[in-house]
């Protein structure tokens, strides 16, 4: 019966099968899976945690003042999944899952936007694998994430969602968009955005995005309400401490990335014969563009804190979702039209204009101070004035070869170092996780830059239908076994958290206690103990939504502080060359101090219940010692209630 339904399967369902399979298994190997101790899944564990044991976290600064999830169904259905599977299954479904809906929507927004079937094989390829930033400076999100958040989930619902908008049935999309919404609320109010003017005539969906931008800037200048103007001294501390809040940080915003993004899709829009696919592209550039120009209006002329807070250039993950379509809508454009006109012999102009634009693109990513955005935007200028250049620059009629090979050499030296950046700056993507492969082909499942993936995607387009699908089943079968890079101590942890056991300090340490520990914190204090943590940087995530955060996170590192202090004091300098987790320069970061009279000087703090140091040989009787199974060593654990009462007494 299997054999017989594999013979009735078409070439074309057969190619897809093959595709699909080689993605996923590229994505494994790609995205290694490294548990829940990193990123920000260690910000979107606790909140599952807390959502599970809430008067186990209720003193912690994180909590002590509101969380960031009140308004998301993620931490409830997160944590649900905690209590019936672990937290490495729970992570691991969140990741899978996340990367099979990622995969749906990248086919279903290739089938939608692309007409030739290298061209969706090769965007499904690339979409598996890249990781395009979209933070406007260049620092924290990207797409297509290696580690598990709500945005593992958000994402690929939103893509979805905007994919089925480009087909009939507008339930679903409006369901999925309404999910992403739920899941992620800065992410799914541009998916509802998307959708909203998509149904509406052109002319009105202008008015619309005109009307509510003047809206937004003259609630921004009014000062009222939560559109009232943070204090000049919090918006410098929130430039130089929250990476990417402001648009902005020292000078160091991405204009070129975002105009790179922008520009891909407008062209793609002069180039697709789609009418569905043009407006999409269009809607999706204007409202991008118009939210980053709306929070740099925020970031340096109006510091709205409801307009600072919403984030609004988070609407430009939509054009860099687009951008790879729109590259290969671009790309099998010209290659297609490359000996013909468009459509009658003074159509010449149509294809010269789009070199143009493209040649401009490649300086915006050559030059990413101003003078290339100003070069960029005179050749992008061919964009729309396509009709002058058969008139005025006629002579470029028989010099459309050397042109193409002109702007192609630009393109050709522009986006490898485009592409090598945004992969430094994701932090995750590197070559795949398998060491005994060779190095020529590793680069090859990358994409060496991107034109691999359209040598990749050839093969299983063009390659015998029966010997692809064989090679994508073993290529999933390899990346499965590799996926999981954990170290043995990592998944012993694990283990240990999964069980119900909070280990030997547990017996000590009670759900509700205020921890800090200097291991791996807060980390250990979260998950092993199940309670609260003093202060970290790790707590300081989120602080511009909270004044109140903030400041009592500050006044805890500054007592941290003020105890090594003393205990440099009277120890001596040795201390200085401790290795720590964190950088003690950072505003929230610090060493955590050792000495019994600088861990008395922090119990001081009534918030303060244990201080959790390694054992030295020099621990007194009156000091529990225990033995920490993951690091194999001894630590004591410094009840701050008995030091305050021994200093009540003294």
């Amino acid at each position: 019966m299997i054999k017989r339904a594999f013979n009735n399967l078409d070439s074309e369902t057969w190619r897809s099968l093959s595709i699909v399979l080689s993605a996923m298994a590229l994505w494994l190997l790609t995205h290694p899976y490294t548990g829940f101790d990193f990123h920000d899944t260690r910000i979107y564990t606790v909140l599952a945690l807390h959502w599970l044991s809430p008067e186990a976290y209720a003193r912690d600064p994180f909590f002590m003042f509101g969380s960031q999830d009140s308004l998301s169904l993620f931490s409830p259905i997160y944590g649900t999944l905690i209590k019936w599977l672990g937290l490495s299954f729970a992570t691991m479904f969140i990741l899978l899952s996340g990367a099979f809906l990622w995969l749906l929507a990248a086919v279903q927004l290739a089938n939608r936007l692309l007409d030739h079937p290298l061209a969706r094989a090769t965007s499904i390829l690339s979409m598996t694998v890249i990781a395009l930033n979209f933070s406007p400076n260049g620092n924290t999100f990207f797409l297509n994430e290696a580690f598990a958040t709500a945005r593992s989930w958000a994402f690929p619902l939103g893509a979805l969602a905007i994919g089925v908008w480009l087909g009939k049935n507008k339930s679903l999309a409006w369901g999925l968009a309404l999910v992403t919404l739920l899941i992620h609320p800065l992410i799914g109010i541009f998916v509802i955005t998307v959708g909203f003017v998509l149904q509406l005539p052109d002319r009105l969906g202008l008015l619309a995005a005109l009307l509510s931008t003047m809206l937004l800037v003259v609630a921004g200048v009014s000062k009222l309400g939560v559109f009232s103007w943070f204090d000049p001294l919090w918006v410098d501390f929130i430039r130089e401490h929250a990476r990417d809040v402001l648009v902005g940080k020292r000078g160091e915003a991405r204009y070129d990335a975002a105009l790179f993004y922008l520009s891909l899709c407008c062209l793609a829009a002069r180039t697709t014969t789609d009418n569905t696919a043009r407006r999409l592209y269009l809607w999706v550039a204007l409202l991008s563009g118009t939210g980053f120009a709306v929070a740099m209006f925020a970031s340096y002329w109006a510091p709205a804190k409801l307009l600072v807070q919403a984030q609004l250039w988070r609407g430009m993950w939509l054009a860099a979702l687009l951008s790879p379509f729109a590259a290969l809508q671009i790309f099998f454009f010209l290659w297609r039209y490359r000996h013909r006109s468009l459509g009658g012999d003074d159509a010449w102009y149509a294809s010269a204009s789009v070199w143009i634009a493209l040649g401009g693109t490649a300086l915006l990513l050559m030059l990413t101070e101003i003078r290339g955005c100003v070069l960029s935007v005179v050749c992008f200028l061919g964009w729309f004035s396509s009709r002058h250049l058969s008139t005025s620059l006629s002579w470029l009629q028989s010099h459309v070869p050397f042109l193409r090979v002109a702007m192609g050499g630009l393109i050709l030296l522009a986006l490898p170092r485009f592409w090598v950046e945004q992969q430094i700056v994701a932090g995750t993507l590197g070559f795949p996780q398998w060491p005994a492969a060779p190095e020529w082909f590793l680069a090859l499942l990358w994409g060496i830059g991107g034109p691999g993936f359209i040598a990749l995607a050839g093969l299983f387009v063009y390659a015998n239908r029966s010997a692809s699908l064989v090679a994508s089943i073993c290529l999933l079968v390899v990346a499965s076994s590799v996926w999981d890079t954990r170290t043995e101590r990592d998944i012993k942890w694990a283990a240990q958290m999964d069980s119900g056991s909070r280990g030997e300090l547990g017996r000590l340490i009670k759900p509700g206690d205020v921890v800090l520990w200097g291991r791996r914190m807060p980390v250990r204090a979260w998950y092993e103990l199940g309670t609260a943590h003093y202060a970290s940087p790790t707590q300081a995530v989120g602080f511009v939504f909270s004044l109140a955060k903030a400041e009592e996170l500050l006044r805890r590192t500054a007592l941290i502080r003020a105890a090594h202090a003393l205990e440099q004091d009277e120890k001596g300098q040795e201390f200085l060359a401790r290795e720590e987790e964190h950088n003690p320069d950072a505003i929230f970061g610090f060493f955590v101090p050792i000495s019994k009279s600088a861990i008395m000087k922090l119990c001081q703090d009534a918030q303060l219940d244990w201080v959790i140091v390694d054992a030295n040989q020099a621990s007194t009787t009156d000091v529990a010692v225990v033995y920490d199974a993951i690091e194999k060593q001894y630590v004591e654990a410094h009840s701050c209630a008995r030091y305050r009462a021994l200093g009540a007494q003294g």
